[in-house]
Formats: C-alpha cells, structure tokens, sequence
C-alpha cells in the first residue's frame, strides 16, 4: 500500500494511509508562536471519499525538530490507528458549498 511515513527527528512517527484517501495533509501550524501563545502544531490528517476527516496526529514542535515525509509502500499491518475519525454530514457540505457559490455569484454579477 503505497502511503506517507512522516519522520520526526529522525524517528519514523507515523505512517498514514488508506484505501479510501482523496487526500493526505501535514500542516504545520504557527500562527500563534509569533507572540509566543502556543508552540508551533504539526496536524497530520486526511479526508476520504466518504467524507470522513481523519486524524493521525496533532502535536506541538520546538525550535530545531526536523521533519521529514517520504513516500513509502508497505503493508497495510504497518499503518499507524487514526487517534480520531469525523464523518462530515454530506448535505452540510452541499450546504457550504451552495453558500460559497451564492457569495461569488453575487460578487462578479454586481461587478
């Protein structure tokens, strides 16, 4: 199974993936380090076809952590647990999207 191994100061910590992936995102939050609020996040998930949101991890970074992702194929047996697993309600989504498009649309005809 072809999947992401994200590697944290040189030791592999997660390795994420999943039959039904659309996609797999590793975000590094420090929005709030600037003022020195919160350490700097790194959240490691993924949604799926099935409108699900997936969570492998979501922990804090300090000044000097190195991370690396390398593409990997490994058996299934070697995927890290999600710590947490969301379904998305579909209409909310098709809800969400119509309120976008209604926004744009009233933006570029009035233009």
């Amino acid at each position: 199974m072809i999947a992401f191994q994200v590697v944290i100061n040189g030791k592999a910590t997660y390795t994420v993936s999943s039959q039904s992936i659309a996609n797999v995102m590793a975000t590094i939050r420090g929005d709030s380090t600037i003022n020195g609020k919160e350490p700097p996040m790194l959240d490691i998930g993924s949604l799926t076809e099935e409108h699900a949101h997936i969570t492998w991890s979501r922990q804090s970074l300090e000044v000097g952590d190195q991370i690396t992702i390398n593409v990997v194929d490994v058996p299934a047996s070697e995927i890290t647990e999600p710590v947490a697993v969301r379904q998305i309600d579909p209409e909310l989504i098709e809800l969400e999207q119509r309120t976008h498009y209604e926004q744009l649309k009233k933006q570029y005809e009035n233009s």
